[in-house]
């Protein structure tokens, strides 16, 4: 994969869960809560570290994006499994267990986050194990 293409998907994807993000806040009025802001603090930057990579033509800065990647995907993860546990004993983050909107009966809001950061996180990775780029 070229370099302006993983540039294109890394941005391409952080622009989309960054509006979705906003979309669900003010479009259809569901506030974020504690963990949902964790994972926007690591996505949002995703998207301005994509750009300047792009228009510099530096590579991914994977120093950069990658650890964003991975603790968004980790936090999101615990995120959807805080959510198929919804009973958790001793869970201490409230409403973050609650799901407020979901996709086909199945994917809900930290589920579509872990799958963005997963998506990111593949493509800075074919990067690092590209040795040409």
């Amino acid at each position: 994969m070229r370099a302006a293409v993983r540039h294109l998907a890394v941005v391409g994807v952080a622009t989309v869960a960054t509006v979705g993000s906003l979309w669900f806040q003010y479009g259809l009025g569901l506030y974020p809560c504690t963990l949902c802001w964790y994972q926007r603090v690591l996505m949002y930057p995703i998207v301005a570290i994509g750009i300047v990579a792009m228009v510099t033509g530096q590579p991914l800065l994977r120093t950069a994006i990658g650890p964003l990647a991975l603790g968004g995907f980790a936090i999101a993860g615990y995120h959807s499994w805080l959510q198929v546990q919804s009973g958790a004993v001793g869970c201490t983050v409230g409403a973050c267990a609650s799901i407020q909107w979901q996709l086909w009966g199945v994917l809900s809001i930290p589920t579509l986050a872990a799958i963005a950061f997963g998506a990111i996180g593949i493509t800075v990775l074919s990067a690092v194990v590209d040795t040409r780029w």
